[in-house]
């Protein structure tokens, strides 16, 4: 393995997508990837020519945003991936991407993009969720998500089933408050007398 690859190849295996991957798998998929590098404010791709293709960030920061001044912004860090969504559903890439410091991205074309996860299933679980949970992300406007956060899986559950989780805490907590109840209601002159008798043994 050339030092490129094994490069590639610890990359990727910090990228959360590739966690059930194993070590050979992961050698033959990063040899897919080729790395590019980005200067500060230098765009990814222009209008006229976007590059509907996939990647993840090695190092730097990517911002994604809709070209407007006050429009709204996305800021990705190392180990993030995008343009899936486009990819998954053929959706055009209808954003301006560029990076504020300089950057490393790995690059995977969109014919091997395809192929990555028709041979590997197990990878397509990861790529459809994400764009769900980017969408919970985008329109709920969860306040413990700061600007400098990218939530990458956010689960929904149904009410009972919170209410269920649930039932394990509060069965616990009722248990520790009847037993100090118990405790400390209980007659202390028997605690008292056995005590007064063992001293009186010794």
């Amino acid at each position: 393995m050339t030092p490129e690859h094994e490069k590639k190849f610890r990359s990727l295996r910090n990228v959360s997508i590739f966690d059930d991957f194993s070590d050979e798998q992961l050698t033959e998929i990063s040899s897919r990837f080729t790395e590019l590098k980005l200067e500060p404010w230098q765009p990814l791709f222009s209008d006229r020519e976007p590059e509907e293709d996939f990647y993840i960030i090695l190092s730097g920061r990517v911002i994604i945003s809709d070209g407007l001044e006050e429009g709204e912004q996305q800021k990705l860090s190392p180990g993030d991936f995008f343009i899936e969504e486009e990819l998954l559903y053929g959706q055009p890439v209808n954003a301006y991407i560029t990076t504020d410091e300089p950057t490393e991205l790995l690059h995977l074309e969109t014919g091997e993009f395809y192929r990555l996860i028709s041979q590997f299933q197990q990878i397509k679980p990861w790529f459809a969720r994400s764009p769900e949970s980017q969408w919970l992300v985008r329109t709920r406007n969860f306040d413990w998500v700061s600007e400098e956060e990218v939530i990458t899986y956010v689960a929904r559950k149904h009410e009972a089933v919170f209410l269920f989780s649930l039932i394990g805490p509060v069965v616990f907590f009722l248990a520790a408050l009847a037993i100090i109840f118990v405790v400390s209601t209980a007659d202390t002159s028997d605690t008292i007398w056995t005590t007064g008798a063992v001293c009186s043994l010794g």
